[in-house]
């Protein structure tokens, strides 16, 4: 899906318009990602906001590439708990304990699950990038923390795949 032109209120899906994944540049997105999008929307009751989809300034991570979406909830009080419930789905899945939400995003073609301090991460990465398989094929689920310290640096405290 072509994204662009961040005043369209074209919808992309029942509850999300174009203007809520344009970041300042035109990118294809996979479509994956923006179903993805209103899966996890659903699944935490419509409050949810696309914070990051392409940045192409990144050094590293798929977001250079417009095929990774940082969402968190809309309310900051419920901010850490969407957090901390995604940590709790994507584990139960990574466990074989199961999860319907991974699940519904595995039978989408979602491959990356990252758990982040700040966002939950979706993204739509190669096999070869991946650490894990199920029976929807390769995934990668991962922890990334990070923090800017007193001079403005960003300092990566963790980045590993669990």
């Amino acid at each position: 899906m072509l994204i662009k032109n961040n005043n369209s209120k074209i919808p992309l899906a029942p509850n999300f318009v174009l203007r809520e994944f344009w970041k300042g540049e035109d990118f294809e997105m996979p479509d994956a990602l923006i179903q993805a999008a209103q899966v996890i929307r659903y699944w935490h009751n419509g409050r949810v906001t696309v914070t990051s989809t392409l940045r192409k300034k990144d050094t590293f991570g798929l977001h250079r590439y417009g095929k990774a979406i940082d969402l968190v909830a809309t309310n900051n009080n419920a901010k850490l708990a969407m957090i901390d419930l995604f940590y709790f789905e994507v584990m139960s899945w990574v466990n074989g304990k199961g999860s319907e939400l991974v699940e519904n995003l595995r039978r989408l073609g979602v491959t990356g699950f990252g758990l982040e301090n700040t966002c939950i991460h979706i993204d739509c990465r190669d096999a070869d990038k991946c650490n894990r398989n199920d029976n929807y094929g390769s995934y990668l689920a991962f922890i990334y923390r990070q923090h800017i310290d007193e001079f403005g640096t960003l300092i990566i405290d963790e980045n590993r795949a669990i």
